[in-house]
């Protein structure tokens, strides 16, 4: 079966988690491989088996082919493995509907569907197309649509549990859209999350060179007092090609000069540091 029928097959039968981003009413049940409100707003599944629903197009530096194929050669290589091994663990035990924010090329969902086996409904969501792409090429269960974070294109409780990895909150919809008991994880980066590439990048004196996540913390924290905080630590190891990859799939390297960048990318390193902290609530 093709992508976008296999898609229109997972639309007809959870249809009912979508609202329309421009009115917010409900869908009717599709028909064809299109989804339509009950004010008549229609989107239509892209060849990819993906879905567009944003009120109006947005660009992004994260909207890279180059950076997600990277980023999905290290994902493989297990370089985020441990994070969604410790998410899983923190999401509700029985089979969910669970929401990925910001799910880039989809490794963490299909992680997930692997790990989980729980015949869960899996959603994911973010801006880049490139990324969304590569995600539909995984086999998993999961359907991906590209959606703004400030207007969530999902009815009100429909999900039972959303993460968040090293992707911007908007707590307010996420609270809409999780049902009473749902769980947030938010997984933000440490201080020594791949402090050796950034040390690499930046001179000490250099605002890039440290890093500090208390102000994120802080705001998770005023949001949902009684959250968790787990951190976790580990060591992946680099060689040349997945040096190279590292290179092409963070954002540290935006704000680097030229020069330096010309320079680094002649070097490599034999190890990088993941440092991450694990955030974790219970929406009343």
């Amino acid at each position: 079966m093709k992508k976008i029928e296999q898609a229109a097959a997972w639309l007809k039968k959870n249809y009912q988690l979508f609202r329309c981003p421009y009115c917010a009413s409900a869908f009717r049940q599709p028909e064809t491989k299109s989804l339509i409100c009950q004010q008549g707003h229609s989107f239509d599944l892209s060849k990819k088996g993906t879905l567009y629903l944003l009120k109006k197009s947005y660009q992004t530096n994260y909207d890279d082919p180059a950076l997600w194929q990277s980023r999905r050669k290290l994902l493989q290589a297990g370089l985020f493995t441990p994070i969604f091994a410790k998410i899983k663990d923190l999401l509700p035990t029985s089979s969910s509907r669970i929401l990925d924010a910001g799910c880039g090329e989809g490794s963490a969902l299909a992680y997930f569907a692997a790990e989980r086996k729980k015949n869960d409904t899996l959603v994911g969501f973010d801006l880049a197309k490139s990324a969304l792409n590569l995600a539909t090429q995984l086999d998993s269960a999961a359907f991906f649509c590209e959606a703004d974070l400030a207007n969530l294109p999902f009815q009100t409780a429909s999900f039972d549990a959303i993460c968040d990895i090293f992707t911007p909150s908007a707590y307010q919809e996420f609270e809409r859209v999780l049902v009473p008991g749902g769980r947030l994880v938010k997984v933000i980066p440490g201080q020594a999350y791949l402090a050796e590439l950034r040390h690499l990048l930046y001179a000490e004196n250099s605002g890039n060179y440290n890093y500090s996540n208390q102000k994120v913390k802080n705001l998770f924290f005023e949001h949902y007092p009684t959250a968790k905080e787990l951190a976790l630590n580990y060591k992946f190891s680099l060689n040349s090609t997945t040096f190279q990859q590292l290179l092409k799939m963070t954002p540290l390297q935006w704000g680097a000069s030229e020069a330096r960048l010309t320079e680094v990318q002649q070097l490599t390193l034999p190890e990088i540091t993941v440092d991450v902290v694990v955030l974790t609530a219970k929406i009343d």
